[in-house]
This record gives C-alpha cells, sequence and structure tokens, in this order.
C-alpha cells in the first residue's frame, strides 16, 4: 500500500511540474519574440518617423521657395506671406553660403579666371587661342559703386585691396587707361544667400538648402543633387540668370515649431542684356556645386563641362548651343528681404 501512495504521489508531482516548465519555456520564447521585433522593428519605425518628419519639413521649404520665386516675378515691392510648419530638425537663414561667378567674352576665345579668391590682392585671367595683349581692367564694387582701374602687359592684375571679398563687377578692354578700345569680356561676381535645414535622422544627417528659389537635398548622397529648380532659364541660345540675395528681419532661424515667413522684392537691378560668347558658370564656396553642375546646368540647362582642376574636379560649366555663335543672356541681381517670424 504504502509503495503504491507513493508512486501515486510520484505520479501527481510530475504532472504538475510539466505545465509549470511550459508556462517558463512559453514566457522564454514570447520574450525573445517580442525581444527580436523590437530589436528589428522600433529602428524602422524611428527611421520612418523621422523620414516622415523630414518629408514634411521639405514640403514646408518647397512652399516657401515656391512664395520667394512668386515675388520675384510679381517684381519690386511685390510681398507674399507663408505660414509653415518645421517637424524637428534646425533652420537657419545664411549670408554669403556660395560664390556664383558669370564671365563671358565678345571675342571668340574663352576667359580663364585664376587665384579669383575672395583674400587675395592679385588674380590672373588668360584668354585661350588669343595672344597677350595690354590691357585695362575695370573692377566696380556693386555695394558701393566704387570703380578700381588697373593696367596690366601680363594678365596679372595686382590690386590695391581684397576687392574679390565683395560682390564686384569686371570689365576688361584693350587699350590704355587714356585710350581704351573693345572690350573683351565681363565678370560678375555675386555672394548668393541661403535658407539652411539641417535634421539628424538613424540614417544620418539630412540637409536641405533653398537657394536662388531652388532646393538641393542631400539624401544618401555625398554632393546632393536638385530637387527644386533654381531661377535660371535656358531656351536655344538664350540664357536668363537670377541672382536672389536675401536680407532677413527679425527671426534668423529657429527649430520645430510653427513659423509665418513673409517675403518682399526690394529691389531687382538688371545687370546685362545683350549678345556675349563663351557663357562660363562657376559656383563656389558650398559643398553642392557639383550638384548644380551635374544635375541641373548640365543634366537640365544643356551646358557642357567647363574646366576641371588637378584632381579631375569640375569647376565650371559652359553654355555654347552648338550651332550658335553667340548667347543671348540677361542676367538680374533681386534685393528680396524674408521676414521670418514665430507663430
Amino acid at each position: 500500500m504504502v509503495p503504491s501512495m507513493m508512486k501515486e504521489k510520484l505520479f501527481y508531482r510530475n504532472e504538475a511540474v510539466t505545465p509549470i516548465i511550459s508556462t517558463i519555456l512559453l514566457l522564454v520564447i514570447t520574450l525573445i519574440i517580442i525581444g527580436g521585433i523590437v530589436a528589428w522593428a522600433l529602428p524602422t519605425i524611428l527611421d520612418q518617423q523621422s523620414d516622415a518628419r523630414y518629408e514634411s519639413s521639405y514640403n514646408n521649404l518647397e512652399v516657401v521657395a515656391t512664395s520667394m520665386e512668386e515675388s520675384v516675378y510679381t517684381g519690386k515691392d511685390s510681398s507674399r506671406t507663408v505660414n509653415f510648419d518645421l517637424a524637428g530638425g534646425d533652420m537657419n537663414i545664411k549670408s554669403r553660403v556660395e560664390r556664383w561667378i558669370i564671365s563671358y567674352t565678345y571675342i571668340n576665345a574663352s576667359l580663364n579666371l585664376t587665384n579669383f579668391l575672395p583674400k587675395s590682392k592679385i588674380f590672373s585671367y588668360d584668354f585661350s587661342n588669343r595672344e597677350t595683349e595690354h590691357n585695362v581692367v575695370k573692377i566696380r564694387n556693386l555695394e558701393n559703386e566704387n570703380m578700381s582701374i588697373y593696367e596690366t602687359d601680363n594678365d596679372t592684375v595686382v590690386m590695391e585691396e581684397p576687392l574679390l571679398a565683395n560682390p564686384v563687377h569686371i570689365s576688361i578692354f584693350n587699350g590704355t587707361k587714356t585710350n581704351l578700345h573693345s572690350k573683351l569680356a565681363e565678370v560678375w561676381l555675386f555672394y548668393v544667400d541661403a535658407i539652411s535645414y539641417r535634421q539628424a535622422t538613424g540614417k544620418g544627417q539630412y540637409n536641405i538648402l533653398v537657394l536662388n528659389c531652388g532646393i538641393i537635398t542631400d539624401p544618401n548622397s555625398k554632393y546632393g543633387y536638385v530637387a527644386r529648380k533654381p531661377m535660371v532659364f535656358a531656351e536655344e541660345n538664350s540664357m536668363l540668370i537670377y541672382i536672389v540675395q536675401l536680407n532677413s528681419t527679425a527671426l534668423t532661424g529657429g527649430g520645430a515649431g510653427k513659423y509665418r515667413l513673409t517675403t518682399t522684392v526690394e529691389d531687382l537691378v538688371v545687370r546685362k542684356v545683350g549678345e556675349v560668347r563663351h557663357l562660363r558658370i562657376r559656383i563656389e564656396g558650398d559643398k553642392y556645386r557639383q550638384a548644380w553642375y551635374t544635375s541641373f546646368f548640365i543634366s537640365e540647362i544643356g551646358c557642357k563641362e567647363g574646366y576641371r582642376d588637378e584632381d579631375g574636379v569640375l569647376r565650371s560649366v559652359e553654355f555654347s548651343p552648338t550651332g550658335y555663335q553667340s548667347v543671348s543672356l540677361k542676367l538680374v541681381q533681386v534685393y528680396q528681404s524674408l521676414r521670418l517670424e514665430a507663430r
């Protein structure tokens, strides 16, 4: 009797242990599955959230760029006001983000600029396929209209101060100061301002640059790409270039929040209208110049590659349509104020 009772008790003990072990195993398996789901899905969810915030901010900045462009088209004293939101990230209105250098000639030879640095007191130039002549170089400061005049026999200008630190207009003539001959070439140098936005995501930092009413953005790209075209237009042998320069009032930036932006065109100055040759566009300063060249000027406008430096980096593009000896150029400088406010 006793052995039978012991067997019965042992049987019941084994029967009780099995559900406990099964429950523990189920809990462990459940926790492992939940942990795996969290480890795999949570980063994906966070990435999707950050991508959604970035996409939302991009769409709002595109509204801003559109309002800026519309006020330019309407003309002097025109204004536009838009409300927009930033879903995270950091926005700043930055001055002198890039240097846009627009040069051309009136002769059948292209103009090459060297040592063309902002703080330099020296710059050199040469005309391809043309012998050196005695030249007069006039440099006009576009901010105060001051004029500096130099003569050169070796295509090198030694300036009294670093004039290239300012927006300037350069004219190159044959002849002397007292006996000017034909104009050979012109150069326009502008410093361009931008609205800069950046946001950290699980995939890295995303950047947006609103410049010349265009947008460059760089997800998954080293140099970015042109997501919205700037105010540069070409048709057959004609090109229209707007240079939009910004004057910020009130706020100059901010983070996540709701904003109101009023854009006003203070002035439009037509800098050039006429027939030119060997039109060259050179962009310096920001890392996005390669995006301007490859994903806009070459692919959209039809420009050709200009010169490359010793490292093979593309430094300029040229607009010389096949079948035409000259290009009809219109160049317009725009002064636009931005009043940014929180709402």
